[in-house]
């Protein structure tokens, strides 16, 4: 109901196993049920038939849904009319045909077309596809609709993502105004690398509403809950990645994404921390092709500064560092952010992409996780995802691009992959060092240079292997860094 239905908060419902009734609230941080109510007992089935009552005349705000219709205080929260696909509507109805039997309707990604987003009076946005849907109950719960918007008078294509972020985050139009605002001059060549924010409101819930309730009642005892706002940001609408046919423009597109991501490290100071395939993007202009970082909504400005934002791991797990995954990891580094968290996830989203893409003339609109290797870290839990990274990267296993990308990519990846290698093997090394150091004395193993794993993972080397094709230099358009400072991140001892 949160991630594969209609535009809500929150839902509530019942659970019925066999004589057994639970009554259930879930919203993005926190799943909730009742106690166990007997339904072979007088009292449990009055409970039933009441609680079925109550929530056929809920009203839709406290089902969590979003407002079909302009409330007392206009436009406090965004408007749908109506509620879902119009057609799909009429066809429930009985007065049209069934779309659900039809081979071009897919409820999932035609849930909207043809409905009105209305954000503000003069900002009304025409919904059209689903093209994407973060599923899931707990955390942001994104979903991404193609529209179209009129922008000074001129109707232009347009993506809305409406998403539940933490209240304690720091806007995503925000951080992208700072990194554009910065992006002039000499740096004017950032702004096709970065999205472009055409409206953003963020909408707090009502006092009244369960998830303020919800708050208050754990704080009180102790028990963690994250607030959540609705966000609703509409930008320009890119293209995804698999648009590109040319493997050399894939190598371009991904060295882009390095030189931009450094970038914003040392001019805006933001970290973005959720490189994704879905957060690499594609936009036209000028008979021009750009790759586009996008998706700020977990980045963090710099210096980093108190605690952790979010009760959630920050980033797309498959793409993630084994050291932010592992739950058991002993070091003081386990939790907190560092850059080359950020390349780390470069190489794995470049090496699950091209270990399962076989080119434009065979994807489908969404490829698939072939590879056995790799489909568990997209569905395994956490810790063991971080196990499987740790044993795969240190490892022997050969790495197998697809035709596609051949054996530029072959020595490409295993290039990154011996940086990132080194890096684990020399702080285990220099861990057991330590612990050898504690219980028996000796030579002190020294200090170790934790945000670059011992200088071995660092923007320069992932640079000179990523800024060729086939010995031919790729264009380099952030030719003079700046010298990472490690204040920027949390110091470690």
């Amino acid at each position: 109901m949160l991630s594969s239905g209609l535009l809500r908060s929150h839902s509530v419902g019942l659970v019925v196993d066999s004589n057994i009734l639970q009554i259930t609230y879930y919203d993005r941080s926190k799943i909730v049920l009742s106690e166990r109510i007997d339904l072979s007992k007088n009292e449990g089935q009055t409970v039933f038939l009441t609680s079925l009552h109550q929530l056929v005349f809920l009203e839709d705000r406290k089902q969590g849904f979003l407002p079909v219709t302009v409330g007392s205080a206009a436009f406090s929260l965004p408007i749908i009319r109506p509620r879902m696909n119009p057609n799909y509507l009429s066809a429930m109805e009985g007065e049209g045909r069934d779309l659900t039997k039809s081979a071009g309707f897919s409820f999932s990604r035609d849930t909207f077309y043809g409905c009105q987003l209305t954000l503000a009076p003069d900002k009304i946005v025409d919904l059209k596809e689903v093209v994407h849907r973060a599923h899931g109950t707990i955390g942001r719960g994104t979903t991404v609709i193609r529209a179209t918007m009129k922008v000074n008078g001129v109707e232009r294509d347009v993506a809305v993502k409406i998403s539940y972020p933490g209240k304690n985050r720091v806007a995503e139009d925000k951080l992208v105004e700072q990194a554009r605002k910065m992006a002039q001059g000499e740096h004017s060549w950032v702004q096709n690398h970065l999205p472009e924010i055409l409206f953003s409101r963020t909408y707090d819930f009502a006092e009244d509403m369960p998830e303020n309730r919800l708050a208050e009642y754990f704080e009180s005892h102790d028990i963690p809950y994250e607030r959540r706002v609705l966000r609703i940001i509409v930008q320009d609408y890119l293209d995804p990645i698999t648009k590109l046919t040319d493997p050399r423009a894939y190598a371009q597109a991904f060295f882009d994404v390095l030189q931009v991501h450094r970038w914003l490290v040392d001019h805006p100071k933001i970290l973005h921390r959720d490189i994704s395939l879905q957060n690499i993007m594609l936009r036209r202009r000028d008979d021009q092709t750009y790759a586009v970082l996008n998706d700020f909504d977990l980045s963090s400005p710099l210096p980093l500064k108190g605690g952790p934002t979010s009760l959630q791991r920050t980033g797309t797990k498959p793409y993630m560092s084994p050291d932010l995954l592992d739950t058991d990891c002993n070091t003081q580094e386990a939790m907190i952010p560092a850059y080359r968290h950020d390349l780390e996830t470069i190489f794995y989203v470049i090496l699950v992409f091209c270990s399962q893409y076989e080119g434009p003339s065979k994807v489908a609109k969404k490829p698939k996780v072939a590879k056995k290797e790799f489909s568990n870290w997209f569905t395994s839990p956490n810790q063991d995802v971080a196990a499987s990274k740790r044993l795969w990267i240190t490892g022997t296993r050969e790495i197998r691009p697809t035709e596609f990308f051949g054996e530029f990519f072959e020595g490409y990846l295993f290039n990154l992959k011996c940086c990132i290698a080194g890096g684990y093997c020399a702080k285990d090394n220099f861990l057991l060092k330590s612990r050898l150091y504690e219980r028996y004395g000796g030579e002190h193993p020294g200090l170790f240079e934790w945000f670059t794993l011992g200088g071995t993972v660092t923007y320069e080397k992932f640079k000179n292997i990523m800024g060729e094709y086939m010995g031919q230099p790729l264009l380099d358009r952030y030719a003079q860094p700046a010298p990472l400072n490690d204040k920027d991140f949390t110091p470690l001892p």
